[in-house]
This record gives structure tokens, sequence and C-alpha cells, in this order.
């Protein structure tokens, strides 16, 4: 019996269908209307998405790179998203285009909207080429000083980004977060966070203790996941302090939360490391707790 013999269509085909799908979403974009309007929203963000649905495929729309930016000139945040994954995607495979990049976002970071602001950071301090790294530390800068919680948070994260994270500046402005009273949340753990990756961590002080604390009851699991396991670096300095950090800690011990009950385990475990006298009630028989006077159940 002989076998069927199956021809190969020639490279050229596959070469010519990828060329045809480019000059057709080039068509498409040409053709959006050049009105920014609502009604245009979805026109343009259904292009875009095909954009990236080549892209995923693997088919080279690297040409389209003045169609993407011309598209980048809106409000609308999705259209955004979608842009800077382009953007970003062949700026770091083509360096050369990386200036283009850079224009696109430092007009966004100079958008009245924070969301848009907060966007660009975020996208400009993602971009893994090294021309653009000056142009991200003066915008992390410029961030840490924005009005809005939004971008700080993202000014925040980028300083981690840095090949040289350990900016003096960027580092005092960190620790200037986290002993403000009137700094977000959001900003304070997330600036916890970035000095714990880039320096080890923040030495607290009991001002800084008495504040997180107050904030604890505000936050959510993680950002007290994060506060308490600063907090396991703290050394009371009196037994009447630890008893009052160990009375605070008590009803974190009984959350639904397995991963803050762990860490309020391990920040009690450090806290009563340097007192002696109470290490041996804490390792014998759990009635010895009853010797204390608190209740950790």
């Amino acid at each position: 019996m002989s076998e069927m013999r199956v021809e190969r269509a020639p490279a050229r085909f596959f070469v010519s269908q990828k060329r045809n799908e480019v000059s057709e979403l080039r068509a498409l974009f040409r053709a959006l209307p050049s009105e920014i309007k609502p009604e245009n929203t979805e026109k343009r963000r259904e292009t875009l998405k095909r954009l990236l649905a080549y892209m995923s495929l693997g088919i080279d729309v690297s040409s389209l790179f003045p169609e993407v930016v011309l598209a980048s000139v809106t409000p609308d945040i999705i259209q955004k998203k979608l842009v800077s994954i382009y953007l970003n995607h062949y700026a770091e495979s083509n360096p050369e285009t990386s200036i283009l990049v850079i224009n696109a976002y430092q007009k966004d970071l100079l958008d009245s909207s924070p969301k848009i602001r907060g966007m660009a950071l975020k996208a400009l301090t993602s971009l893994r080429v090294d021309s653009v790294e000056e142009y991200s530390k003066a915008a992390i800068l410029n961030g840490l000083n924005d009005t809005s919680t939004y971008v700080r948070n993202y000014a925040v994260i980028g300083v981690s980004k840095l090949s040289q994270g350990n900016e003096p500046e960027m580092i005092s402005k960190l620790i200037s977060f986290i002993n403000d009273t009137n700094t977000s949340t959001q900003v304070l753990v997330t600036s916890l966070l970035v000095l714990n990756e880039l320096q080890g961590g923040y030495q607290l002080s009991r001002k800084n203790i008495v504040m997180l604390f107050n904030i604890l009851h505000q936050c959510n699991t993680f950002e007290k996941t994060v506060i308490l396991s600063t907090l396991s670096t703290y050394v009371p300095q009196s037994d009447e302090e630890f008893l009052g950090l160990i009375d605070t800690l008590e009803p974190y011990l009984c959350t639904t939360s397995s991963s803050l009950i762990i860490t309020t385990i391990r920040c009690i475990l450090s806290l009563i490391k340097n007192r002696h006298h109470l290490q041996k009630c804490a390792g014998e028989d759990t009635q010895d707790w009853k010797t204390l006077p608190i209740t950790l159940s």
C-alpha cells in the first residue's frame, strides 16, 4: 500500500500571510477616527487587542510602531495599558526605539489624571533598557513628591527597580514616608517592603512602633503581615512595653488568615528573644503562660 504524500506549502506562503495580516492591521489603525470620542473607544480597544494577539502568535508587528504611538494619545486607561504592553516589548527587543517610548511616557507623566501618571511611571520603570534608567530616576523623584497616593506608591516601587536602588535622596524620602503620620497606609507599607529589599530593613523607633500599631486595625491582611514582620526587629525597652506589645498582638492570633497568625507568632517569639527571664516560661508547658498577666489563646 503506497504512502500518501502530503506536500508542504512553501515557506513564502506563511511569510506572505503574515505580511497580509500586518498590512491589514495597519489599515485598521489608519482607519481609526482621529477624534477622541467615547463612541470610538471600543473600536480602538479592539484594534489594539488584535495587535497584541498577533504579537502572542509570534508575528512581527514592530513596523506598526508609529501607529501605536499615535494610539497612545488617549484618556482611556484600558487603551493605555494595551499600548504599554506593545511599547515595552519592542523597546526591550530594539533599544533604538526606546527614545520614542520615553517620549510617549513622559507626556503621560504630566497628565492631569493620577491614574495615567501612575501607569506611565509603572511602565517606564519596568523597561529593562539601560538608556532609560536616567529618565526613570527623574520620573521616580518627581513621583515621590506627587500629590497622588497612587503615583507615590508606584514611585516607591520604582526605587526597587533601579540597578542602583540605594540612591541617598530616594532612600531618605522612603524613610520620611515611614516617619510621617500623614502617609497613606499603602505608601507606608510599600516603603517598608522596599527598604527591607534594598537595605535589609529599617531600624524602627518607639514613635514608629506606636504609629504602626495605631494603623494596624485599618490595614488589610497583606499590609498587617508586612507591618508585623517589620515589628519583629524591634527590641522592647522594658517588660512593661513588651507586655503591652504582646497584648496588642493577641487579637491577630485569632484571625482566619494562617499567614497572619504565623507572622504574629514569629513576631512574638522575636520580641521575647531578649527577655531571658521570660524565655524559660515560654519554652516550658503552655500552662506556664498563665504566669504572665496576659492571655495568648
